[in-house]
């Protein structure tokens, strides 16, 4: 009882170190992905869980759905590789499905968010992809969504519950975040034990998105979660929480600005492989490798790459592609007046050293 009470409570307090400078609530235990199971995809007949494919492979019958236009409004594109596959496979699937995919982009802008999907509702969309700018803020827009008749799909970034959406695709970001922050533990600890004080620091996407706020939670519950099992206690201190806005450019410059103020850090945290690896660079410039570790997230070539060669410690699996792709197919079916899930989780693998070398693809478009 007592071990339990020691990790409930401190948890509370390594969030409420977030909470103070990244406006953010935690869960306690990472959530359940959904267990894949094989599956029809006849059209009519939706599939009731993730299944995992290739990600390049486009997923459903070919042509199933020729008739069907669906809208896509996406919170941003440019400086993303990551938003720039999530639009590049969906693109392919709805080419594949014989379906007029209609994308908008809003730049990262509210307003111009909802005005491109009152745009979407005028076009006479049978179903529409969200992936908000702002959960909140958001509501507004898929209320008339809703009064328009029109199923929902919200992908990667989650919106408030109360926009309703018929389907949420996208990974479960608390839990590769809580693997990613299990993973750097595992590896701080085999380097440095447990000192008296391990500063880190956090690269967070955009202010008030859930998408961050759950996985930045997940990262420091998994890390916190390990030490508490093993010596009873965590002095993590979260010192400083920037957003990189899921731009390498921009995580770049806010790690130059952690590392002038914090010359000392042990760890850092950031939501994105590409703004992981631009953070490396930093590091490097302050004369900092070897004592700073980087915990990442997504996946892709270049951070499995920095993981082989040590200047990433860990991350785990954020495949776009396994989103755009699946959000087409759902908004697919949903379109058709076939039942979807509520809930279509893409599973994720924690990486590091173990099992880099083995998921790296040097051909891959990710």
């Amino acid at each position: 009882m007592k071990n339990k009470a020691i990790r409930i409570i401190s948890l509370i307090l390594v969030t409420l170190m977030c909470i103070g400078m990244a406006a953010c609530t935690a869960p306690t235990t990472p959530s359940q992905t959904q267990e894949s199971t094989a599956s029809n995809t006849e059209a009519g007949e939706a599939p009731s869980a993730y299944y995992y494919t290739d990600p390049e492979e486009v997923i459903g019958d070919a042509n199933s759905f020729e008739g069907i236009t669906i809208g896509f409004s996406q919170r941003s594109v440019a400086g993303s590789s990551w938003y720039e596959n999530l639009i590049r496979i969906a693109q392919a699937e709805a080419e594949h499905l014989g379906v007029n995919l209609i994308v908008t982009d809003a730049n990262g802008d509210l307003a111009t968010q909802i005005s491109d999907i009152e745009d979407l509702i005028a076009q006479g969309c049978d179903a529409i992809i969200v992936n908000p700018v702002d959960p909140s803020g958001i509501i507004a827009a898929t209320d008339m969504v809703h009064q328009a008749g029109i199923p929902l799909i919200n992908v990667n970034s989650q919106m408030e519950s109360t926009a309703a959406p018929t389907c949420f695709v996208g990974h479960d970001t608390y839990s590769f975040g809580y693997s990613a922050g299990t993973a750097l533990a595992e590896a701080f600890d085999a380097k440095n034990g447990c000192p008296e004080e391990i500063k880190a620091a956090m690269i967070m996407g955009f202010p008030k998105e859930l998408y961050s706020i759950q996985e930045s939670n997940g990262m420091i519950a998994g890390f916190t979660a390990y030490y508490l099992d093993k010596y009873n206690k965590c002095n993590l201190n979260i010192v400083a929480c920037r957003y990189g806005e899921w731009s390498a450019d921009t995580a770049l410059k806010e790690t130059d600005d952690i590392l002038a103020a914090n010359g000392d850090l042990d760890i850092l945290f950031v939501l994105d492989g590409s703004m992981g690896v631009a953070s490396t660079s930093s590091i490097q410039s302050a004369g900092l490798e070897g004592q700073v570790m980087v915990c990442c997230a997504g996946g892709r070539k270049e951070e499995l790459a920095a993981i082989q060669e040590g200047t990433i410690v860990a991350s785990a699996t954020c495949d776009p592609r396994q989103e755009g792709k699946w959000a087409v197919l759902m908004a697919a079916y949903a379109a058709s007046g076939a039942n979807v899930p509520a809930t279509m989780y893409i599973d994720s693998v924690g990486i590091n050293a173990n099992n880099a070398a083995e998921l790296y693809d040097p051909d891959s478009a990710y």
